[in-house]
């Protein structure tokens, strides 16, 4: 069992072992973590991550709590051994089991040691696809200025890592994580990497539905208007002439939506206001993203998801964009050179609002 020492025999014992022999070397393991040896604790760890994936749930259990405790070691190459090895094993964890592992990862970017910090923080990258809001809120509170970068690279990572396999439920997964680090890149100031990683992510986001879709893109353009990065400034234009159709008929049945749910509520309620000046927000961002991106966008109000009202809605917050950056409206050409065709603004089937 000294080959263990070694991770890649130990990735061939999990490939090939019985479960009976993976018993024994899952046994074997963690009497090396107990030994007196930090050198062979290191090791052990690594070794532990190899063969997690043929873990039994208590074995996992065994493995998670054994690395929690070894955060306590006095030895700070053992520390950072365990935070790196924790965030791989505690994948496999439901949100309720991971609370442990959060909490133990969070007190971990308190450690004095930076390497700690830093594999703490990776750490909770890792294990950050598998949280609730909640959770992810927790982790940013706590998370030190300094230590974000690691722990949205590693976060972003396995973004990626699951997104050509995921299903439903983890489609919604990462649509959340997606706009939670939208959200929170929002109150940063021109942050270029958390905007080309955000980018990256939206090239992913092919399986998202709609809606997801829409707000998505609604989160992109509040951070460009809030202040463009070149990762925002060069995406924007890419977003695919379906893509941004899906995206707007999705805000116009958001709009006939809230506007049913405004009837229904009581006109003296306060969060009717609430209600209406987010979805004006969300339309002003629609036409400044339409007008800036796609302006040419051609869409039909012959079916059950629009209707001409709301065509004719969001036509005059594109004529607001369109005034107040000084362009002319309802033309008929965007040009008077005689090389291009007409091209009919703003384009919606030919039914433009008098």
């Amino acid at each position: 069992m000294h080959g263990l020492k070694h991770k890649y025999s130990a990735k061939l014992l999990a490939t090939k072992a019985s479960e009976k022999q993976l018993e024994k070397v899952f046994e074997t393991l963690m009497s090396g973590l107990k030994d007196g040896n930090k050198y062979i604790h290191c090791l052990y760890a690594e070794s532990l991550v190899v063969i997690s994936a043929k873990l039994n749930e208590k074995q996992l259990e065994n493995a998670i709590n054994t690395l929690i405790d070894g955060l306590k070691d006095e030895d700070k190459n053992v520390r950072n051994s365990y935070a790196r090895s924790l965030g791989v094993i505690s994948k496999k964890l439901d949100e309720k089991k991971l609370e442990n592992t959060i909490n133990t990862l969070i007190d971990g970017l308190k450690d004095k040691d930076r390497d700690v910090r830093m594999s703490c923080a990776e750490s909770l990258g890792v294990i950050s696809t598998n949280l609730t809001d909640k959770q992810l809120e927790g982790i940013f509170n706590a998370l030190p200025n300094d230590l974000e970068w690691y722990y949205l690279h590693s976060y972003f990572n396995a973004l990626e890592e699951i997104s050509t396999k995921w299903n439903e439920k983890q489609s919604e997964r990462v649509f959340n994580a997606l706009t939670f680090v939208s959200k929170h890149s929002i109150n940063t100031n021109n942050d270029e990497y958390k905007d080309r990683r955000l980018v990256r992510l939206l090239e992913l986001s092919t399986k998202l539905n709609d809606k997801q879709l829409y707000l998505l893109v609604i989160h992109l353009l509040e951070r460009a208007k809030k202040g463009f990065t070149r990762s925002v400034k060069d995406a924007l234009p890419k977003i695919s002439a379906d893509m941004w159709k899906r995206a707007t008929i999705c805000g116009l049945k958001e709009n006939i939506q809230m506007k049913n749910e405004n009837t229904l509520m009581n006109k003296q309620n306060s969060n009717n206001r609430v209600l209406k000046a987010a979805n004006n927000i969300d339309f002003e961002l629609l036409a400044f993203g339409l007008m800036t991106f796609i302006p040419c966008i051609q869409l039909s109000c012959n079916d059950n998801n629009t209707n001409f009202d709301d065509l004719n809605e969001l036509i005059r917050y594109c004529d607001k964009q369109a005034i107040k950056w000084e362009f002319p409206t309802h033309q008929s050409k965007w040009t008077n050179d005689n090389n291009y065709n007409d091209i009919q603004y703003p384009c919606l089937n030919d039914e433009i609002e008098k």
